[in-house]
């Protein structure tokens, strides 16, 4: 397998009244896209909301390429906004007056640039290619 452009450890340990969840969940890829795939409860959108650094208190690593955006045994540890991840969740936190298209372009808009014909293109391609 060639190097991987996702490496991720992740150890976590939520409590909530009534409920608590530990997440360790070991992966890593080289392909352009991965899935995660589970049943609901299973620490899906917990395990993508610690990848992005939306939760404090995650140990392990999450390597993208030759950045690394959490190491605990080093000390590293991105907040999110240095992370350079998107993250859309899954209970339709879009902007409800914008388009697809629109939503997609955000976060282009969002740094101060102005989208180029390329970006504008892949985001085209991305609805063609999910038939939105």
């Amino acid at each position: 397998m060639a190097t991987p452009s996702l490496d991720v450890h992740i150890q976590l340990a939520l409590h909530s009244p009534g409920r608590d969840f530990a997440l360790d969940a070991q992966f890593a890829s080289s392909a352009r896209r991965t899935a995660l795939i589970g049943p609901s409860g299973s620490g899906k959108s917990t395990l993508l909301k610690a990848i992005a650094g939306l939760l404090p208190g995650a140990r392990g690593h999450v390597r993208v390429g030759t950045e690394t955006l959490l190491d605990s045994a080093r000390h590293i540890d991105l907040p999110a906004r240095e992370r350079g991840i998107g993250f859309v969740f899954q209970d339709y936190a879009l902007f409800p007056h914008m388009t697809v298209a629109e939503n997609l372009m955000f976060g282009v808009h969002r740094i101060g640039t102005r989208a180029s014909i390329a970006e504008r293109q892949r985001v085209d391609a991305l609805l063609t290619q999910f038939d939105l």
